[in-house]
C-alpha cells in the first residue's frame, strides 16, 4: 500500500513549503523526498513504494534524481509513480 499523500505528516524540520524545492529519489529501495537544498541527503518522507516494482528507465530516473522547483510539482511527479 502506498503513500498517496505528501503533505499528511512530513518532519516537524521539513514543513511543506510552497516555495521550496525537492529531489525526488531512491532510499533504502523505496522512492523517497528529500528537500533540495545543502542538507538534503537524508529523505524527509519515504514512501511505501519499492523500486524495483518500477521499470528500469524509472528506477533510473529516480537513481539521478527528479527535482521538483515547488510542492505543486512534487505532487505531480509522486501522482506518476501511484
Amino acid at each position: 500500500e502506498a503513500e498517496t499523500s505528501v503533505a499528511a505528516t512530513e518532519s516537524d524540520t521539513a514543513a511543506p513549503s510552497p516555495a521550496r524545492a525537492y529531489r525526488v529519489g531512491e532510499y533504502d529501495g523505496k522512492i523517497a523526498i528529500f528537500a533540495h537544498d545543502a542538507h538534503g541527503t537524508q529523505p524527509i518522507r519515504v514512501l511505501n513504494i519499492s523500486v524495483m516494482a518500477l521499470s528500469e528507465r524509472e528506477r533510473q530516473e529516480l537513481s539521478a534524481g527528479i527535482l521538483a522547483a515547488d510542492y505543486d510539482e512534487l505532487c505531480k511527479i509522486i501522482d506518476r509513480y501511484e
